[in-house]
Order: C-alpha cells, then structure tokens, then sequence
C-alpha cells in the first residue's frame, strides 16, 4: 500500500510517498472518497484522530467486488484541516492507518492513499491554491501515473459534488461516477453500489 501527501502545484507525480505500490499495467480503479464514504463524517468539523473515526461499512462490499474484478482501490481525500492547522500530516496519517487497517480486516485491500493538505482558507497563503483539491483531478491523475490506472474505465463513488468533478475532470466518464452516503445508504444503498461497481468493472456475480 503507497500513501500519498500531496504537494503544491507543479510538484512532480510521486512526491512525498512512502511507498510504490505494485499495480498492473492500464488496471482500472475504484476510486473511493474518504468522510462520508468510508467513515461518518464530522458536521462542520474535521476527523482529526483516530479516536473520532467511526467507520462505515456500506462501502466495504463494493470495494471487495471491485478487488474480485481486477481493479486497484484507491482513497482519496480532501483534508483542508492541514493547511487550517486544524490538525497535523501525521494526525491525518494516523487516522487513514487505522481506516486501512479496518478495511484490511474486512477483507479489503486498499493500494494507495492520495490526500490533499491544502484549503482555500489555509493560514499559509501559499496553501490556498493547489491542482489536487477536490472538484480539481489532482490525486486521481497523479494516481493514475503512479500505478498505471486506466482512467476511463475506472469508477469514483463520492458523496459530494466535489467528488464527481473530480473524476469527471480526471476523464472518468459521468456514467462511472456514482454518489454514495453511508451515513445514509443503508443496507439496499450499499447492496445498489455494490451491484453498480460490480457491473461497472466486470466483476463476478456470487
């Protein structure tokens, strides 16, 4: 698993990571948002330790079924609370270790986390402006790079407009970008995306 701290704009694919994941050439992705997909999201706040993590299992099987299809997993997160000194890299990194490591114990295998530190309302003025904040494609095209991602026949599930912008800037087509809220999907939401992510990569039926 590689995990990404995106820089500022114009910092080369690849920066700042911790680790190459292995990946299959042209290999398609499941691109999955972070609060609100994965783990409940903070109202007007930030999950700044693992303590506040509440993870979310409507996503897991969908993320299962798109490992079955062939495809990478793939995080990516906005996490302005960087650049707002709400909380650390390392708080940040701490709290994506422990969602890892939940989805890993749920039979899912995440290849790479991208996180982008910035915020428009950063205390550095040199935070403000990035190319890898969400509705920007950033981390999806420095994703792509790293590991050798197909991105047109790649899914992205997010649960705001962002997030769609996204990937639909990165070149995922609009019919492969599907809007989830597991707070509240329920148990037929996440059956609805696991159909939808299977059909979408090709995956086995069980």
């Amino acid at each position: 698993m590689s995990y990404a701290m995106m820089r500022h704009r114009g910092s080369p694919p690849g920066a700042d990571r911790a680790a190459t994941a292995d990946s299959d050439p042209r290999r398609p992705a499941l691109f999955l948002d972070r609060d609100g997909v994965l783990n409940r999201r903070i109202a007007g706040g930030y999950v700044t330790s693992p303590e506040a993590l509440e993870v979310l299992s409507g996503a897991w099987s969908a993320a299962r079924a798109a490992r079955r299809a062939g495809a990478s997993v793939i995080i990516v997160s906005n996490q302005g609370a960087i650049a707002r000194r709400v909380a650390t890299e390392s708080d940040v990194a701490r709290v994506n270790a422990v969602l890892v490591d939940a989805l890993g114990c749920r039979g899912v295998a995440v290849d790479a986390v991208y996180v982008c530190p910035h915020h428009p309302g950063a205390v550095d003025v040199a935070d403000r402006a990035c190319d890898c904040r969400k509705p920007a494609a950033g981390m999806l095209v420095a994703a792509a790079e790293d590991l050798g991602l197909e991105l047109g026949s790649s899914v992205m599930v997010g649960d705001k407009p962002s997030d769609a912008a996204a990937a639909r800037a990165a070149g995922i087509p609009p019919s492969r970008i599907l809007r989830f809220d597991a707070a509240t999907a329920g148990d037929a939401g996440a059956r609805s995306l696991e159909a939808a992510v299977r059909a979408l990569l090709g995956g086995p039926l069980r």
